[in-house]
C-alpha cells in the first residue's frame, strides 16, 4: 500500500483470484482484512494525517467498499473519530454529516455545526454532597464514587447520583446538548465548562456556574467525547 497505482493492484489481485478459484465473496473479505490492517497501522500513533486519510479514501473507492457496512464497522468508526479529533485539535471544523431519526428540538446558532451525536446516553446528576465509604477501584469525583471494573466495565451509580433520563448527547463546536423525550433538552456552552473527566463508556462534566450540577453521561465513548470537548475548549 505505497505509491503504486491501486487500480493496477486490484486488476492483478482479481486475475490471481480467478486462477486460484477464489470467489468474489472471499475476495471482498480479503479486501476488508487488508483495509483493517492499514487502518490499525495508521492508528498506531492515534493520529491520522491528511495523506493517510487520502490513501484510505482512495482504497475504499477503488475496491468499492459498501459505505453502509463501513459505517457499522468499529474500526472505521475509530478512524472517523481520529479524523474528528485531529481536525478539532487543529481548530478546523470536521467534515461529518449526521442523520437523526427525529428533528432535534434546538436551533443551531450562526456558524454552529454538529460534530458528533451519541444515541441512548444515560444522564446522571449529582445530589447534595454526601459522605461515601471508600471502595476499591474507584474514582473519587468531588466526594462521589464511581465503581468501574477493569474487566466488565461495569458502572454502578452511588447514592450520590440521581438518574435523570436517557437520550441523545450532541456535541457541536459551541455547545453540548442532551436531548430527551424527543422535544426537551439541556444545553451547556463549551466555554462555560469548568471540568471534564473521561472514562471508557462515560464521562462527567461540571459547568463553571456555581449553581450547575456535576453531570455524568454514560453509554458513549468517553475518551473520544473528552478529547473533542477539551480541544474545543482550548
Amino acid at each position: 500500500f505505497g505509491d503504486e497505482d491501486m487500480t493496477e493492484i486490484k486488476e492483478k489481485v482479481i486475475n490471481l483470484a480467478k486462477k486460484s478459484y477464489i470467489t468474489p465473496k472471499e475476495l471482498d473479505k480479503l479486501y476488508i482484512s487488508v483495509y483493517n490492517k492499514i487502518v490499525k497501522q495508521f492508528l498506531y500513533d492515534w493520529i491520522i494525517t491528511h495523506e493517510e486519510e487520502l490513501r484510505l479514501t482512495k482504497f475504499k473507492k477503488v475496491f468499492n467498499f459498501d459505505q453502509e457496512f463501513l459505517d457499522q464497522h468499529w474500526l472505521f468508526q475509530k478512524f472517523i473519530k481520529a479524523l474528528v479529533v485531529r481536525d478539532v485539535a487543529n481548530k478546523e471544523l470536521p467534515n461529518v454529516d449526521f442523520e437523526s431519526d427525529f428533528d432535534l428540538p434546538f436551533k443551531l446558532e450562526k456558524w454552529e455545526k454538529i460534530i458528533w451525536l451519541f444515541d441512548n446516553v444515560e444522564l446522571y446528576e449529582k445530589k447534595k454532597k454526601k459522605k461515601s465509604k471508600h471502595i476499591r477501584n474507584t474514582f473519587d469525583l468531588e466526594d462521589e464514587l464511581f465503581f468501574s471494573s477493569t474487566f466488565s466495565n461495569e458502572f454502578i451509580k452511588t447514592k450520590g447520583m440521581t438518574y435523570l433520563n436517557i437520550g441523545q448527547f450532541v456535541i457541536t463546536n459551541k455547545k453540548n446538548y442532551f436531548v430527551y423525550d424527543n422535544d426537551k433538552y439541556i444545553e451547556v456552552r463549551i466555554k462555560n465548562l469548568a471540568n471534564l473527566f473521561p472514562y471508557q463508556d462515560w464521562f462527567w462534566l461540571k459547568p463553571k456556574d456555581k449553581t450547575g450540577s456535576l453531570q455524568v453521561f454514560k453509554n458513549l465513548d468517553g475518551w473520544f467525547a473528552y478529547n473533542v470537548i477539551f480541544n474545543l475548549n482550548r
